[in-house]
């Protein structure tokens, strides 16, 4: 095996593995270099394979970041963010603690009684602001995550799991409101603190219109439009092409309605 590929096959392992986790930024390649005893070049292309299997994104002036977890367009299960050019932001998810709670609260109403399972995650959008988020599940339902490291739930492990567990969500309702972020929300996102920000909601269900899981999410402010379904996973994909076809069918006729009014008016003037 040749150098660029031991080293691209030990730092896969390392992300794999959860020794360097979603969001987090490599050492810089001359450090990698001095570490394996090899040449910056070497490294480079070690890194160029990890980025062509999507383990890993460069940010120019930055450095080098983790992006295992970085949801593609079809995986989006509820909500997305884009920019000014219609790019989907990448969101990086990384779970901070797991707990087992008794307390009531929003989420009580929705999941019903007893205990409950609280996974606190920070969400990185595009590596440029951060979202605090909760999920709240029914531990009766999911209490096998409790044994799982905190790693096999970054990205879409959680979802996944979920969906494997016959409770992939298929329409969801949501609640936002502006307000303070709390003081973690605005320390991640180097804001001072009581800034303002969104307070958001989101009660999933099943197809069967059975209560799935409760979330709420503190999103800073920021100039990127947010793309809310209403429908789960399997149905957004369908949703996104028939727009598309839509839209230009549209477009066609009501430019061939408008000449044919036009052409309609030049007929009826007097010659």
């Amino acid at each position: 095996m040749k150098k660029y590929d031991a080293i691209a096959v030990e730092l896969e392992q390392k992300i794999k593995s959860g020794a360097l986790r979603a969001s987090e930024r490599l050492r810089s390649q001359s450090d990698l270099a001095t570490e394996y005893g090899v040449s910056v070049g070497t490294v480079q292309k070690s890194l160029k394979i990890l980025e062509n299997n999507g383990l890993i994104m460069s940010v120019h002036g930055s450095g080098t970041y983790v992006t295992t977890g970085s949801p593609e367009s079809e995986e989006v299960v509820n909500f997305r963010f884009i920019d000014e050019n219609k790019r989907v932001l990448p969101v990086f998810l990384k779970v901070e603690e797991i707990n087992v709670i008794n307390e009531d609260g929003p989420w009580r109403q929705h999941l019903g009684e007893g205990e409950t399972i609280e996974i606190r995650r920070i969400a990185n959008i595009d590596l440029q602001f951060s979202a605090l988020n909760t999920i709240y599940l029914v531990r009766r339902d999911f209490d096998m995550l409790l044994s799982l490291p905190l790693y096999r739930l970054d990205g879409h492990e959680l979802t996944m799991l979920i969906d494997r567990q016959n409770m992939e969500s298929d329409h969801f309702v949501y609640q936002l409101k502006g307000g303070v972020l709390s003081d973690r929300t605005c320390i991640i996102n180097h804001l001072d603190v009581k800034s303002q920000g969104l307070h958001w909601e989101i009660f999933a269900y099943t197809a069967a219109n059975q209560p799935n899981w409760y979330q709420r999410i503190e999103l800073p402010l920021t100039g990127y439009s947010l793309e809310i379904f209403a429908s789960g996973r399997k149905h957004i994909k369908q949703q996104m092409l028939d727009t598309a076809r839509r839209q230009p069918m549209r477009q066609k006729r009501e430019v061939t309605k408008k000449t044919s009014r036009e052409d309609r008016a030049l007929l009826q003037e007097p010659k």
